[in-house]
């Protein structure tokens, strides 16, 4: 940020101050904007990619464990450990895929959180048109100091 306001720093002093050198001091405060929009653009896609890389690796070992309580916990129902078995297989799956190409991860993770919206606000829907015009009115309750049969 303090590149961009060196730049347009730049830009108004070729503009106003150096008469003679104004189309130097104009590019190069364009340069200066340019760079550090780039600078800014490529560290936010590096942040990026690496929680989503990290993400990856976190839902690889979660997907591993579920696909061992599966098979480990033989006192548990078989659609049950067959459940953990296909759920641990569907999420190592899923997070080799976001590892070898990270967009696809970027856009799984805007998709699961877009379903997520829509559900809830299906919710938010559905609980406004249940309660219909019912109201909540609170009935007041007297209090101990309230009593108006006490004699003096």
């Amino acid at each position: 940020m303090i590149l961009v306001m060196l730049g347009v720093e730049q830009i108004i002093e070729g503009i106003f101050h150096y008469k003679n050198q104004r189309a130097a001091h104009v590019g190069i405060g364009i340069l200066v904007i340019a760079l550090a929009v780039a600078a800014i653009a490529i560290s936010v896609f590096f942040a990026a990619l690496v929680i989503i890389t990290l993400a990856a690796v976190a839902l690889l070992f979660s997907g591993i464990s579920s696909i061992l309580a599966g098979v480990g916990h033989k006192k548990d129902p078989i659609w049950s450990r067959g459940a953990n078995v296909g759920v641990g297989a569907l999420a190592v799956v899923i997070s080799g895929i976001a590892l070898i190409s990270p967009i696809f991860g970027a856009l799984l993770v805007a998709l699961m959180i877009a379903i997520a919206l829509l559900v809830y606000g299906m919710r938010l829907i559905v609980l406004g048109v249940s309660s219909g015009g019912r109201r909540q009115t609170m009935t007041p309750t007297a209090s101990p100091t309230d009593d108006t049969t006490a004699t003096a």
